[in-house]
């Protein structure tokens, strides 16, 4: 198998935040936790509420980026909105800029934003 790049592995989270959203507009308020993988070279990302729980893992370390995370898991009330929040692989070259309002998401470097 070909090596997942990390503009492949960004819009796979771009998904994955897009899935959270449409759950929480249809079944309520979740959370999705950004955990690293026990092999460290991976991002655990678990979607979850009472009575629903996702997994899934990504094939590189993400770091989470936002004036107003607190912690690796991000909210979404029940209208699919969150925070406003950056993602980077590893070493930063590439970044998913996500606003919490709308969902709409944007690839760039680290020095670019929305």
């Amino acid at each position: 198998l070909q090596p997942v790049s990390a503009t492949q592995t960004l819009r796979r989270l771009a998904a994955i935040d897009a899935e959270a959203r449409l759950l929480a507009r249809q079944h309520g308020p979740l959370s999705l936790n950004f955990e690293s993988g026990e092999d460290g070279n991976s991002t655990v990302l678990t979607l979850s509420r009472e009575d629903v729980e996702r997994s899934y893992t990504l094939n590189a370390l993400i770091g989470l980026e936002s004036e107003e995370l607190l912690a690796d898991s991000l909210g979404f009330d029940r209208h699919g909105q969150s925070v406003d929040y950056s993602a980077t692989i590893g070493n930063g070259s590439r970044t998913l800029h996500i606003a919490g309002l709308t969902g709409w998401s944007q690839l760039g470097s680290q020095e670019e934003r929305p």
